[in-house]
């Protein structure tokens, strides 16, 4: 087991320290090797994967990091970091330690780490970029909320998630962070007490799959979650032990009083944390509520859940409305151009859409605004022209806007303008902005020409000057 250090990050760039910073000592008595305190690193980008690369480690041989290859603590590692020094890139790469690259279909890092109470060091420091692969988020999974499942009836289903997805959609008291995570919405018909069971369908060594999960609303959107409405984050295989719970977990008012706490939490819960009895009260609903819900398994493996509804005092549920049934959303290359098409099946209230364009993955600008069709029921088809593309990978996201003003997240693509042999100007800055290093070179010499400069100790920043004048701003470069 570990315990959490912060909630899923999603990103293709930065920078990854220990809790000291760049320079400081990083502190004793973190975590232990039973109980270590973990990260998750996930890609900002569909088919992606990420990538951690060592410019300093200085780790004391009673402490460890390790890297895993996938969203959970117990995703198998990719390698260990303890009882070393390494002061540069150059030196990390001799020693073995990376670089390190998820081929987990969600293509996410985990970095858990231990201290004891003794000596410690000056700790890590690694960045971050996101590599094309086959096996990563496809972004069409329901692992992201704006992917969301429409859930029509109250029929039991199953599922199983590859991952997070590339949006950290959460991060409150109680669902701290996803994991392995599946999101679905629905919307009360006929008002009543609305109760669910979560049952794990895998019991590795007879210890039922660690199932959390939250529900948000009502009325809200996935940018604008809240606090959950009912949750739980309880550890199942403390409760399978210690109470005699079977591994279930969900909204029901009798299980909640049938069940023990495993650590002092309070009866009679609407939302609880890993202490809880793994079962919150029943949930009241009135008719033309909407609400989302998040289930996230804790670890690897597995072979997913069942979902049972009990609707009584003449609940009823069906999907929601959503604004429009999005079909598809595609790029490709026409010369030096990029054309992107979508269709909607059909729409409800939809103003435009907006097009975005980004040369990172993260950092979006508008390309276009299109006009919507407000109400349709018949499949509409759109296009728009990205007539200035950069060289190399283009980001487009999707949003859609409603007639109220509401703003939603659809999907998002990528095309490549292929020139590899692009001539560029790399240049190096301090952080006051002086100019310490200038030249011209082949855009794919960029990691050997990074690792070739030699600075004076101190922190710096790279660009790389295209020739259609588009600046990449590089990630901070810290020499030792």
């Amino acid at each position: 087991g570990s315990t959490i250090g912060s909630a899923m990050v999603a990103t293709c760039s930065g920078t990854f320290t220990d809790n000291g910073g760049f320079d400081p000592l990083y502190a004793n008595n973190i975590g232990s090797s039973t109980f270590p305190i973990y990260e998750t690193f996930c890609p900002a980008i569909i088919n992606n994967c990420l990538r951690a690369q060592f410019y300093k480690a200085y780790i004391k041989s009673t402490d460890k990091l390790n890297i895993r290859n996938g969203p959970a603590s117990s995703n198998a590692k990719l390698g260990s970091i303890t009882n070393t020094a390494c002061g540069s890139y150059a030196a990390c790469m001799a020693k073995g330690y990376g670089p390190y690259t998820s081929s987990d279909p969600s293509g996410c890092l985990t970095f858990d780490f231990y201290s004891n109470s003794f000596s410690n060091d000056t700790g890590w420091v690694a960045t971050f970029d996101c590599i094309p692969c086959a096996t990563g988020p496809n972004g069409l999974d329901n692992n992201d909320c704006a992917n969301v499942t429409s859930l029509c009836t109250n029929t039991t289903f199953s599922d199983a998630s590859t991952g997070p997805g590339i949006v950290a959609d959460v991060n409150d008291a109680c669902l701290v962070t996803e994991t392995y995570s599946n999101w679905y919405t629905f919307e009360v018909v006929t008002g009543g007490t609305l109760n669910m069971t979560i049952n794990p369908l895998s019991t590795g060594s007879g210890v039922p799959d660690d199932y959390d999960w939250a529900m948000y609303g009502p009325n809200i959107t996935c940018g604008n979650l809240g606090s959950p409405i009912r949750c739980s984050s309880a550890t199942t295989q403390l409760q399978n032990n210690n109470t005699g719970n079977t591994g279930n977990t969900g909204i029901s008012s009798v299980s909640n009083d049938l069940y023990s706490n495993y650590c002092g939490a309070p009866y009679n819960d609407n939302t609880e944390t890993a202490c809880g009895n793994c079962w919150v009260e029943d949930l009241t609903v009135v008719a033309g509520q909407t609400y989302y819900l998040c289930v996230s398994k804790w670890s690897s493996g597995g072979s997913g859940f069942d979902l049972t509804w009990t609707l009584t005092n003449g609940a009823t549920i069906d999907c929601p409305v959503l604004p429009i049934s999005l079909t598809n959303f595609e790029c490709s290359p026409a010369g030096n151009s990029i054309s992107l098409t979508w269709t909607t099946a059909s729409e409800f209230n939809n103003a435009y859409f907006v097009v975005e364009h980004s040369t990172d993955g993260e950092n979006y600008e508008t390309l276009a605004t299109v006009p919507g069709k407000t109400y349709s029921v018949t499949p509409t088809q759109y296009f728009t022209l990205d007539q200035h593309p950069a060289a190399g990978t283009n980001y487009y996201r999707l949003k859609q806007v409603d007639t109220n003003g509401t703003e939603t997240i659809l999907k998002t693509t990528s095309c490549q303008i292929t020139d590899g042999n692009e001539n560029v100007q790399f240049q190096i800055f301090d952080l006051a902005g002086r100019l310490m290093y200038s030249t011209n070179m082949i855009i794919t010499d960029f990691n050997s020409q990074l690792h070739a400069v030699q600075l004076p100790t101190g922190v710096y920043v790279t660009a790389i000057i295209h020739k259609n004048g588009s600046v990449d701003l590089g990630k901070y470069l810290k020499v030792n």
